[in-house]
C-alpha cells in the first residue's frame, strides 16, 4: 500500500495522508492553520516522490517540489520508522 504525507503550506510538520488520498498527481488540502473567515483554506498540492523511501510527498503547487527542507524529509523518515 502506498503511503503519502503532505507538508503544509503553513510551515507545519509534514501529516500523513489516509490510504485513500494517496495516489493522484494533485490533491487539495485545508490548511491547518485556524482563519479569522468562517471558511478554510483550500490550496492544491503536488505529488513528488521521497527517495529512497518511495513515498509521496505533497507539496503546495506554487513550491518548489525538489527542494524540501532537510528537517521535512528527516521528519517524514521518522514517522516511517515509527510506523513500521
Amino acid at each position: 500500500m502506498a503511503r503519502g504525507w503532505v507538508v503544509p503550506r503553513d510551515g507545519g510538520a509534514p501529516v500523513e495522508l489516509p490510504p485513500g488520498r494517496v495516489g493522484p498527481g494533485r490533491i487539495d488540502w485545508t490548511d491547518s492553520v485556524p482563519q479569522r473567515s468562517a471558511s478554510p483554506s483550500v490550496r492544491s498540492y503536488r505529488r513528488t516522490v521521497l527517495r529512497p523511501d518511495n513515498v509521496y510527498v505533497y507539496v503546495d503547487a506554487d513550491s518548489d517540489v525538489h527542494a524540501l527542507p532537510e528537517w521535512v524529509t528527516n521528519e517524514i523518515r521518522r514517522q516511517i520508522d515509527r510506523g513500521r
